[in-house]
């Protein structure tokens, strides 16, 4: 949730969450309040604005029932600009406002604050401390500050005028640019670098599914039992995928692969891989050829890793239950896993398209095991390389076998076939490139070899391609085609065909029992973010022994306030009409989610063939319940009740699912899903949710390094509750009392920039010791890393003597560090003072110059942190005036 979200619904709930004020002395109007605990008081959030800039949101102020509004000292001067360090338990805050010389006291103990030497008595009930701030009543703030505030709660904002024109630094600048998104980046070289060695083995982290059954009904099985775990971690110095499944006659299949991944492609010396892996695979998918399989064998390649590269920069956005699993699959080849988060969001970016249109699934798996599945399209641009660079992929593999001896494809064309393919991609253009392809194949059906030439170019708005794949044997295969943007939509022409030679089982453009097929397809997506509609048509002529058309249809997105989603699938033939499809509604009533699906037949079919009613409630935080009826014409009792029981245990989610059997009765069944991490030595195991094990997580520890040492030691201090960047965008995640915190579901194999974020500190001195590091996380392994913050100084004082500042106009003072650079800069103002601010201890050299960087004055100083420095006087060395 953004921001300005965030404060809309706290302040609509403010009305109805009474909090408590500060107590209010005799001096102000109305009657004695009474103490804190009691006094109830109304929470604002408001956006704080100066001159038409935003200079901080949701700053909090109370407002107690006699209508004295409260604002926090601290939050308000770093938005300002102030340098103020404020002691909230104490009451009291000390430093400057505008200038140096704009000194200024305030304390609440003893009922005064002093501005410029002027002391000023006030009620010390008029400011107190809550939640590490302090807070001060607003018309004293702005006596004491020199303020003038406009308060604008409609627009939940307070503008600020001053006195005197407030120096807002070019730092809170930047800092307002970034809630804006106009950031400017962060030079990533002066960063340090997380670097994640391979072990020779590592504490895999596991997902772990338990799925169990049982019907009463007398002729169908009583119980039966499916297990599924996914790990990943090191082994042999590579990252390891394990998979274990049992069906559900508890027959086991385990799977096991092995390779490493690098965005840089720094794998295979002068191959420059980006990726390579052996053991169980899931093989490339290769045009005209072959479609995505499951087999044991090895692969090489410098292809962008799945998810690193889009040059059209797709993204898929969308709703579902919060803590459910998101998949992302391109037939049966998942692209990338997500979770949603706690509004129930999730997002795919960077998604690896091939050339073309790209049929993509979103499966979701709800917390209480319920799963949905939609369809998208995006289509591919120019992914190819770009002009002379190349690609290629070499593959090897036996389908159908596993590294432990799995015969899944047994019986099937497909079981025990050996495949050698290799790919070449070459860029001619900025928008074209060429590719060749060569494959060699032997399995029970005989030995084939395959050869084939492409052409793919994008340009003028349009996408067309021509690929042909000759059979050593002979026989021919080619598919040519174009797609264009077309306002909203994008329309594809695609004819594609198999000559003899070529099986059209495996042909996967084509499909069975047909050797040609002519393909029209229209996508699109029209209305506002919040009110989307995803549509799309296609009619799929295939020629061949089995003469058909297909018709196929989507429109999924809101109608009002209710989701609604229909896929159909007809096929026309000379026999009967054949069609079915499936309706979903979707409602949000309250606090509960109503959903109406109903799966009907057209022609041939039985109209109505499956229905589903029902209702989820959430009964409290940890627990989701669903009722309902449903609908099956192949069961013996078409209707029959369902009910689901969903309670979450932190990262353990178990849901009860109850319905009607295949032959009537009662069908139960129990789904737990959870996460298991753990150390490198398996010393200590954790739970975790779901998911876990597919993406990167870096534990952060945060610590005062008060020696200087660099790294946390005997004498630092851990610091709680510090915010943390990633990418530049501040996360939720804050550090715990032992100054420890986790980022997890970091996108594996993506560079992300992990800092500290400094407005978050206690103490306004405090500095982070370095900007930031860079890290590439991979899936299954989690590492650690170090931020040390610095207590800085400040130093004041004045150019000596000070007669007539008329003759050094333009005096600057300079920090010079002891290399000689010059760390920062002050003018020295009309009063004769300069400041320096956020100083990092050590040694320099502090040094006047006048116009031309004539230097006039020089002292070396030592800085130690947390001092402050005052009246460091410099004397002067007179020069000519200009």
């Amino acid at each position: 949730m953004n921001s300005s979200a965030a404060i809309a619904v706290l302040f609509m709930l403010a009305g109805q969450v009474q909090l408590p004020a500060p107590q209010k002395s005799a001096s102000l109007s109305g009657p004695m309040h009474a103490t804190p605990s009691e006094d109830p008081s109304e929470l604002m959030l408001l956006d704080v604005m100066y001159q038409h800039l935003r200079l901080d949101s949701a700053a909090p102020a109370f407002q107690n029932p006699d209508g004295h509004r409260f604002l926090p000292l601290r939050q308000l001067a770093i938005a300002l600009g102030f340098r103020l360090r404020v002691y909230p338990a104490r009451k009291f805050a000390t430093g400057f406002l505008t200038a140096p010389s704009d000194k200024f006291e305030f304390d609440g103990v003893e009922g005064f604050y002093r501005r410029k030497g002027v002391i000023t008595k006030f009620d010390h009930h008029l400011c107190y401390e809550r939640d590490g701030e302090l807070f001060v009543e607003s018309s004293l703030l702005e006596r004491a500050a020199g303020l003038h505030f406009t308060w604008r709660l409609t627009r939940l904002e307070i503008d600020v005028e001053s006195d005197i024109p407030l120096v807002v630094k070019q730092q809170w600048i930047e800092r307002h640019q970034l809630i804006i998104g106009e950031k400017p980046r962060l030079k990533t070289s002066e960063m340090g670098v997380i670097k994640i060695p391979y072990k020779a083995w590592s504490a895999p982290a596991v997902n772990v599914q338990a799925y169990s059954t049982a019907d009463t009904t007398n002729n169908a099985d009583q119980r039966t039992s499916q297990l599924a775990l996914d790990g990943v971690g090191d082994i042999l110095f590579m990252t390891g995928h394990y998979r274990l499944t049992t069906d559900a006659a508890k027959r086991p299949t385990a799977l096991l692969s092995v390779g490493r991944q690098d965005i840089h492609s720094n794998l295979g010396g002068p191959l420059h891989a980006s990726q390579f892996a052996v053991g169980d695979l899931s093989l490339p998918p290769v045009s005209l050829l072959a479609k995505s399989r499951v087999g044991l064998g090895a692969t090489i390649s410098n292809f962008p890793i799945a998810g690193t590269d889009s040059s059209g920069g797709d993204q898929i956005e969308g709703k579902a239950t919060p803590g459910s699993i998101v998949e992302l699959y391109r037939g049966d080849l998942i692209l990338s896993e997500v979770l949603t988060n706690n509004d129930g969001v999730y997002a795919f970016s960077n998604i690896p398209l091939e050339s073309g249109p790209n049929d993509l699934k979103i499966v979701i798996v709800g917390p209480e095991g319920e799963i949905r599945q939609e369809e998208r399209t995006l289509y591919g641009d120019a992914s190819g390389p770009a002009k002379n660079k190349s690609r290629y992929r070499a593959t090897v593999g036996k389908v159908g076998k596993t590294l432990l001896g799995s015969n899944s494809l047994q019986g099937t064309a497909e079981f025990d076939r050996e495949e050698l393919i290799g790919e070449y991609q070459y860029g001619i253009s900025p928008i074209s490139w060429l590719s060749a392809t060569y494959s060699a194949t032997r399995g029970t059906d005989g030995s084939s070899q395959f050869a084939g030439l492409g052409f793919h170019s994008w340009g003028g708005g349009m996408l067309w391609h021509l690929q042909s794949m000759a059979a050593m044997g002979g026989g021919i295969a080619y598919s040519v085609g174009a797609s264009k943007k077309i306002g909203g939509a994008m329309v594809s022409l695609e004819r594609t065909r198999a000559g003899k030679g070529f099986d059209p089982t495996v042909l996967p453009e084509i499909g069975v029992d047909a050797n040609a097929v002519t393909r029209l397809r229209v996508d699109g997506v029209t209305g506002h973010r919040d009110r989307q509609v995803s549509y799309g048509i296609g009619i799929d002529k295939l020629d061949g022994s089995n003469a058909a058309t297909l018709v196929r249809g989507r429109i999924s997105g809101k109608i009002s306030s209710i989701f609604v989603s229909d896929t159909t699938t007809t096929r026309l033939t000379g026999g009967p009409f054949d069609g079915a499809g499936l309706l979903q509604f979707r409602k949000q009533i309250g606090h509960s989610v109503g959903r109406l699906e109903v799966g009907y037949g057209m022609g041939i079919n039985r109209a109505l063939q499956t229905g589903l009613a029902s209702l989820d409630h959430k009964i409290s935080t940890d627990y989701t319940f669903r009722y309902g009826m449903d609908y099956d014409a192949t069961r013996a009792q078409t209707f029959g009740p369902v009910g689901t029981l969903y309670r979450s245990f932190g990262p353990v989610s178990v849901g009860l699912n109850a319905g009607s059997g295949e032959n009537g009765g009662l069908k139960f069944s129990l789904l737990l899903s959870t996460g298991i991490g753990s150390d490198d030595s398996l010393r200590h195991l954790a739970l975790a949710p779901p998911g876990s094990s597919d993406m990167g997580s870096i534990g952060v520890r945060v610590f005062l390094d008060k020696n200087l040492s660099g790294k946390y030691d005997s004498g630092d201090e851990l610091l709680p509750n510090i915010g943390l960047l990633v990418s530049e965008h501040p996360t939720a995640a804050r550090t715990n009392a032992k100054g420890a915190a986790v980022l997890d579901h970091l996108q594996p194999n993506h560079e992300v920039m992990i800092a500290v974020n400094d407005e978050t500190f206690d103490n306004p001195n405090w500095v982070a010791e370095q900007l930031g590091v860079i890290a590439v996380p991979r899936p299954g392994r989690k590492v650690s890393y170090d931020f040390g913050v610095l207590e800085t100084a400040e130093v004041e004082g004045h150019p000596d003597p000070i007669k007539d500042m008329s003759l050094y106009p333009g005096l600057t003072a300079e920090l010079v560090d002891a290399k000689g650079k010059v760390i920062d800069t002050s003018i020295v103002d009309l009063t004769g003072t300069y400041v320096f601010s956020r100083v990092h201890p050590g040694v320099y050299m502090i040094r006047l110059t006048a116009l031309q960087g004539v230097k006039v004055g020089e002292r070396p100083i030592k800085i130690t942190p947390g001092e402050l420095v005052k009246s460091f006087d410099i004397q002067l060395v007179p020069t000519k005036t200009p």
